[in-house]
């Protein structure tokens, strides 16, 4: 899921809407709704196309209809922002991030804060979570 949001940028609610029929794995694109029921093509990283396959080989036939999420919380439902947002929150604080830079990019990227320059200032400070 990080890495799929790092390489293209996408906001969290538009990652946690993705369902199978939205990825082309073969051409190697996604196509996102977004604000304003815009829809646009993705170009896939390659890197992220394998850890794709594997998450949709471990996964239930259930799961692979065309219409389901293509990422759920432990109960199976659709994850939503927030259930990222937590997941996020609880792998940084188990890992102790504490590396240089990767605050800033965590901070930018995954959690989409428009202001780079508070992202910055709480990287600066040593602040272990925003």
């Amino acid at each position: 899921m990080f890495k799929l949001l790092a390489t293209t940028g996408m906001r969290r609610s538009e990652l946690v809407d993705i369902t199978w029929e939205q990825l082309d794995l073969f051409n190697n694109t996604i196509r996102i709704h977004g604000k304003g029921k815009k829809e646009r093509l993705l170009p896939l990283h390659p890197m992220i196309v394998p850890l794709i396959v594997n998450y949709k080989n471990s996964l239930p036939e259930y799961l692979l209809h065309p219409s389901q999420p293509v990422f759920i919380n432990k109960n199976g439902d659709r994850l939503n922002p927030r259930g990222l947002h937590k997941i996020l929150k609880k792998l940084w604080k188990k890992l102790d991030f504490h590396l240089n830079g990767f605050l800033y990019i965590i901070c930018v990227i995954l959690l989409h804060i428009t202001d780079s320059r508070k992202c910055r200032s709480t990287y600066r400070s040593g602040s272990a979570w925003p």
